[in-house]
């Protein structure tokens, strides 16, 4: 494996690591739990466009890998997803 597949499965790895650690210590202290949560909507985010060959670009980056794991799951209404990948950035 290489490139993005390879950058794909760390960061799989990470968000998997993370999101565990965030279920050992929500009843303890939720807020950091929330905190862990979000961090791992940008690790499986970034995963996704690495896997295509994109990466977020530097403005604003991780909204947008949130952005992208939020056009995967049904986001309430007034949510709009408004992800710019690096190929659209040219």
């Amino acid at each position: 494996m290489a490139g993005g597949q390879a950058d794909a499965e760390h960061l799989l790895g990470k968000a998997t690591r993370t999101v565990a650690t965030a279920g050992e210590i929500a009843r303890d202290d939720p807020d950091s739990a929330d905190v862990l949560a979000y961090a791992v909507a940008r690790y499986a985010g970034t995963a996704l466009l690495a896997h295509q060959g994109l990466r977020p670009t530097t403005c604003g980056a991780s909204d947008q890998a949130c952005n992208v794991v939020a056009t995967f799951v049904d986001v309430p209404s007034g949510h709009e997803s408004k992800t710019t990948t690096s190929r659209d950035a040219t």
